[in-house]
């Protein structure tokens, strides 16, 4: 199972990461990336590595 953590306290709520996500698996909610279905995620990477304050980290 993925796991797409958020670290809430770096997180700006930019929407880059949601901008690049291919599978949809993040959202905007209250200023903050929300996974609302990590299980959908591709494992590309491209929210990580577009994270401007590095608040994504995904386990796999």
């Amino acid at each position: 199972m993925t796991r797409i953590i958020i670290n809430e306290t770096r997180c700006n709520g930019c929407g880059d990461c949601v901008g690049v996500c291919k599978s949809r698996s993040l959202e905007i909610r209250n200023g903050i990336c929300i996974a609302t279905r990590p299980n959908e995620c591709k494992l590309c990477m491209l929210c990580k590595v577009t994270c401007p304050n590095g608040a994504i980290e995904i386990e796999v």
